[in-house]
């Protein structure tokens, strides 16, 4: 809701008060599970971006060394499994940045 909020923001006081939902989500205690969850089943692109991918490079690599190997392991196979899947109706830009995360977390 804080994505599409954002991008549907007419005023900068709605866009401000999006964006402050939106770093809250970031900065909330385990945004992983959520983000793994939009990058799965987001319903658009801005929701995968930045509530998915964003989250998952900010908090995935700040966490990374305390996750343990099957958490990485299921991260990094979200990632993959994006990207392998082909652009079926997911946006150029949510593909281009899933394999830089999986880049930045292999």
């Amino acid at each position: 809701a804080a994505c599409a909020a954002f991008v549907q923001a007419t005023t900068a006081q709605a866009r401000a008060e999006a964006e402050r939902r939106l770093l809250a989500f970031r900065a909330g205690p385990d945004p992983l599970p959520v983000s793994v969850a939009l990058l799965e089943l987001g319903r658009s692109p801005q929701a995968q971006f930045h509530g998915g991918l964003m989250t998952l490079r900010e908090r995935a690599h700040g966490q990374w060394p305390a996750l343990d190997a099957s958490a990485r392991d299921m991260l990094q196979l979200r990632l993959l499994q994006l990207i392998a899947g082909g652009a079926a109706g997911v946006a150029g830009y949510v593909m281009r940045e899933a394999a830089h995360v999986a880049a930045l977390l292999a």
